[in-house]
């Protein structure tokens, strides 16, 4: 049978979930980063650079939001709203 865990046990689990919320943060910069240069290239060659560039990011900042998910994050989708669009972190652990 299995246990609860312990308090080491969520001590972990929050310390990965910060970790995480930490990493999500940095991603979401990443993908404001790559759309602000994609607002800005108009060269063809740095447009597709820009489009995998936003691609990449996006693709990062979800895989990322999945595992948070995954480990319990908890998202109120207003504030995530205002983290997407302005500066606001929208994250609790």
């Amino acid at each position: 049978m299995g246990m609860a865990p312990g308090k080491g046990e969520r001590g972990k689990n929050e310390l990965r979930a910060a970790g995480l919320v930490e990493q999500l943060e940095a991603a979401r910069q990443e993908w404001r980063q790559a759309r602000a240069y994609f607002d800005a290239v108009s060269d063809p060659d740095l447009v597709v650079e820009a489009v995998h560039r936003l691609e990449a990011s996006q693709r990062k900042y979800m895989y990322l939001w999945k595992l948070a998910r995954a480990e319990g994050v908890r998202v109120d989708r207003q504030r995530m709203a205002r983290f997407l669009f302005g500066t606001e972190s929208g994250f609790s652990s």
